[in-house]
């Protein structure tokens, strides 16, 4: 499981390690309370940054999704309730423009894949329109106008000053 889940982090470029809390770890502490079925975090060691995953005994994981290009990955945990039910939470997982990220997915967004995640986690007024290309940048103290596609368009005396 672990090889499994280092080969997929790998194919995003990122190190992954993975530990399993045996079951005398998985009871409450001195405290009385139960530890976190999952914890994800992002550690740095002298190779740089790593996810550092360490689950309860009787919680799987899974890679629902992965997007090479993106460097972005769908992390689905699945911890038993009593009664035979099961909680599933999921955690998107990649490299935003500068560092490592973890995000945890809300549940009743479904997402199934990497851009179902991406778009839950966008504010309500974005929605799912973001996938439009018409989007356009002004550039008020020039007059010029920059296209999601890269052009760019706007008077050339303007342009120029």
């Amino acid at each position: 499981m672990n090889i499994e889940m280092e080969t997929k982090f790998e194919k995003i470029g990122a190190r992954v390690k993975v530990k399993k809390l045996g079951f005398g770890q998985a009871k409450r502490d001195w405290r009385g309370f139960t530890p976190r079925p999952i914890t994800v975090d992002i550690r740095r060691d002298e190779r740089g940054e790593y996810f550092d995953v360490r689950h309860r005994s009787d919680v799987t994981l899974d890679v629902l999704d992965v997007k090479r290009t993106d460097r972005h990955l769908l992390l689905m945990v699945r911890q038993p309730e009593e009664g035979g039910a099961e909680i599933k939470s999921k955690f998107l997982c990649g490299h935003d423009e500068r560092s490592w990220f973890v995000a945890a997915i809300p549940e009743s967004a479904n997402a199934r894949d990497v851009q179902t995640a991406k778009d839950a986690l966008k504010p309500r007024k974005c929605g799912r329109r973001s996938t439009s290309t018409s989007f356009r940048r002004t550039s008020a103290t020039r007059g010029i106008t920059t296209h999601s596609r890269g052009r760019v368009s706007g008077s050339s005396s303007r342009a120029r000053s």
